[in-house]
C-alpha cells in the first residue's frame, strides 16, 4: 500500500543539510518503501540493502573498500546488521563531508547501536518511522500538536462513530495490513511477532529461551498504559529481574514497545518515577490480547487501555513532523494525582491531556487537570480531555473537552 509519509519534509531537510541521516523504525513499518520513494521522487541516490547476501558479504569482509567503491550519495538499508561499517563510515564522512552523503536505515533503536551513534556523533540526524498514523491512512498531515500550543486553538465539533474508531484501532497502522481482511491480518500479526522474536531479537542477543518473550509480550499487552513494575513482572513470568530488564531493553530496541517517561515538576510531593508501557501499534496490541472488533463493540469496558495506547502512539507519530518540538511524558503522584500525557515544548510550556474512551463527561473528569493547573500555574497553557463525544465543551479558563477526531482531522 503506497502512502505518503508525513515525516518526509523534516527527513529531507536533514538529507539536504547533513552528511548522514538515519531512519529507524520497527520492521515492516515502511522504511525501505519510504527511502525508495525518495530515490524516485526527491533525492537521487544508489540503494544497497544488507539483506542482500552479496552486499552484506562485501560490507562485512571489506568495509573500507566497500565504502570507497560507493557513489557520492547512497542509501544503506538495514545498516544495523554490519557493525564493521561504523568506524569506516566516520572516516569516509570526515574525508568528504557532502550533504546527503549517506542515508542509513535500521530496524533497531539507536540505543542498541551505541557504536554507530558514537562513531557518527555530530554528523548524523536521527528520525523514526512508526506505523501509519490516522492522517497518513487518509492522505493528510495532522497538526494537532502545533494547534494545541498555538494562541488560537480552535477545535471543532467532530462526530466519529465509536465503531469506526474501534475498526481503526484493531486494524493498526502497519502499511502491509491496513487493507487486509481480518483473518489474513491475524495471520500477518502472528507471523510478524514470531519473526521479530526469532530473527531480530535473536540477532541482537544470541540468547536461548525465546519462548519467554511471547509470555512477556502477552503480559505487557494486558498491562498497556500501566506503570512499568519490573519486580511484579519478574514474579509473574518467572525470570530474574536482571534478565527481565535485558528482555525489556530488547523489545524497546526493536521498537515494539514504547515507554512514556514520568514528568518531574518542582512540587512538594512524592512523584511516581516509573515509566508507563505501551506497544507501538494497537493492531498488534489487540491481536496479542485476543480482542477483535466484534468483542470491543460488545464490551466497551475493554476499550480504555487500548484507546489510551492509540492516543499516545498517534501523538508519538506526530512529534516526527510537528513544527513544535515537544516531549511526551506522564504525571503521577503517590497522593493520587494522575495526568495521562504531559506535552512540554522547548519554551517550557505545557499542554496536559487526559484520555477518556467515553462519550459523556462530568466535571470530575477535569479534576486532575484543574489540580495540575493550580500546582504549576502559567506553565500549563492548556488542559485537554480527548474523548469520544462530538462536542467541544469548555470547563473553565484554558480547560476544554475535545472530540477525539480533532487528533487527526485538524
Amino acid at each position: 500500500m503506497q502512502l505518503d509519509r508525513n515525516i518526509k519534509n523534516r527527513f529531507l531537510t536533514s538529507v539536504y543539510y547533513r552528511p548522514v541521516t538515519l531512519l529507524t523504525g520497527a520492521r515492516q513499518a515502511g522504511k525501505s518503501t519510504f527511502v525508495k520513494d525518495l530515490i524516485s521522487k526527491e533525492h537521487k541516490a544508489a540503494y544497497y540493502t544488507m539483506d542482500d547476501i552479496t552486499t552484506y558479504s562485501s560490507a562485512t569482509t571489506y568495509p573500507e573498500d566497500f565504502l570507497v567503491s560507493l557513489p557520492n550519495q547512497v542509501i544503506l538499508d538495514e545498516v544495523q546488521m554490519v557493525e564493521a561499517l561504523y568506524r569506516p563510515l566516520k572516516a569516509t564522512v570526515d574525508k568528504d563531508r557532502i550533504a546527503g552523503r549517506f542515508i542509513l536505515t535500521g530496524s533497531t533503536s539507536v540505543m542498541m547501536l551505541p557504536k554507530l551513534a558514537e562513531a557518527l556523533v555530530g554528523r548524523m540526524d536521527i528520525h523514526t518511522l512508526w506505523p501509519l498514523s490516522m492522517g497518513e491512512k487518509n492522505n493528510h498531515c495532522e497538526s494537532f500538536i502545533d494547534a494545541v500550543f498555538s494562541d488560537d486553538f480552535t477545535p471543532r465539533n467532530i462526530h466519529v462513530a465509536i465503531n469506526d474508531i474501534i475498526k481503526e484501532i484493531v486494524k493498526g497502522g502497519y502499511p502491509e495490513v491496513v487493507s487486509l481482511p481480518e483473518d489474513i491480518r491475524q495471520d500477518w500479526f502472528s507471523s510478524y511477532i514470531t519473526a521479530i522474536i526469532n530473527r531480530d531479537i535473536k540477532e541482537l542477543s544470541q540468547i536461548e529461551g525465546l519462548h519467554q518473550f511471547h509470555n512477556l509480550l502477552r503480559l505487557l499487552a494486558a498491562r498497556a498504559g500501566g506503570l512499568l513494575n519490573f519486580a511484579d513482572i519478574s514474579r509473574s513470568i518467572g525470570v530474574a529481574n536482571t534478565t527481565l530488564k535485558r528482555y525489556m531493553s530488547l523489545l524497546q530496541a526493536v521498537l515494539l514497545t514504547v515507554y512514556l517517561p514520568p514528568w518531574f515538576a518542582n512540587l512538594e510531593k512524592r512523584i511516581v518515577k516509573s515509566p508507563k508501557i505501551y506497544l507501538n501499534d494497537t493492531g498488534i496490541l489487540c491481536f496479542i490480547n485476543r480482542i477483535n472488533e466484534q468483542r470491543l463493540r460488545a464490551d466497551l469496558s475493554l476499550l480504555g487501555g487500548v484507546f489510551e495506547n492509540f492516543v499516545v502512539m498517534e501523538l508519538t507519530k506526530q512529534i516526527g513532523w510537528s513544527a513544535e518540538r515537544v516531549n511526551l511524558s506522564h504525571f503521577r503522584t503517590h497522593a493520587g494525582l494522575e495526568v495521562d500525557i504531559i506535552m512540554e515544548n522547548t519554551a517550557g510550556q505545557i499542554v496536559a491531556v487526559e484520555i477518556k474512551s467515553k462519550s459523556n463527561l462530568s466535571g470530575q473528569d477535569m479534576r486532575p487537570l484543574k489540580i495540575l493547573q493550580k500546582e504549576i500555574g502559567d506553565r500549563l497553557i492548556r488542559g485537554i480531555i480527548l474523548y469520544t463525544g462530538e462536542q467541544v465543551v469548555p470547563f473553565g479558563k484554558n480547560m476544554i473537552a475535545v472530540p477525539i477526531g480533532n487528533l487527526w482531522q485538524l
